[in-house]
């Protein structure tokens, strides 16, 4: 017989478990979007627009996006910014257009300002019609993930490269 202690134990565990999961299947995700050509160090002196520009030729070249994109990504930014208080900014399209979907890093060599916030990370997704839900999940984890102070600098810390970006993803979204 199960007791209501018994009870909340197993619930208990059966929720972390389905974390683990999630952030799992998160993790899973996150990797198939990494691409190495998609690591791009860039200037603090870089705008948000000119950094916007260089993560879509990035991804354009890689065979992500059409030319256009760089509009859209724009647009959405002109609307909203799309910077975090905790220093980093996740720019994207506000349409699902994108050939594949996708991330491009961007690490500046020193804080740098996004629209009035202070970034030293800049994620750049491309997303595609089947790539929504996952983008959406892909999302929440990260913006949960990169607001912890310790958690970030790590991510900083790795962005210059895919095998050490994986290395942090591996470590923090465990």
């Amino acid at each position: 017989h199960v007791d209501a202690a018994d009870a909340s134990a197993i619930a208990g565990a059966i929720g972390q478990e389905k974390q683990r999961q999630r952030r799992h299947q998160v993790k899973e995700s996150m990797l198939r979007m990494l691409d190495a050509d998609l690591f791009l160090e860039i200037g603090a002196e870089t705008s948000p627009e000119a950094a916007i520009e260089a993560g879509s030729e990035a991804l354009r070249h890689a065979g992500y996006v059409r030319g256009d994109y760089v509009e859209d990504v724009m647009d959405r930014e002109r609307r909203s910014s799309t910077a975090f208080g905790s220093g980093f900014a996740i720019p994207h399209s506000l349409h699902t257009d994108a050939l594949r979907t996708g991330v491009c890093i961007l690490r500046p060599d020193r804080s740098m300002m996004w629209h009035g916030e202070p970034v030293r990370l800049i994620l750049l997704f491309a997303v595609a019609p089947d790539g929504l839900v996952v983008f959406r999940k892909v999302l929440d984890v990260l913006s949960q993930v990169l607001t912890d102070t310790e958690r970030f600098e790590e991510f900083v810390d790795a962005a210059g490269n895919k095998a050490d970006f994986v290395e942090a993803l591996d470590r923090v979204v465990a």
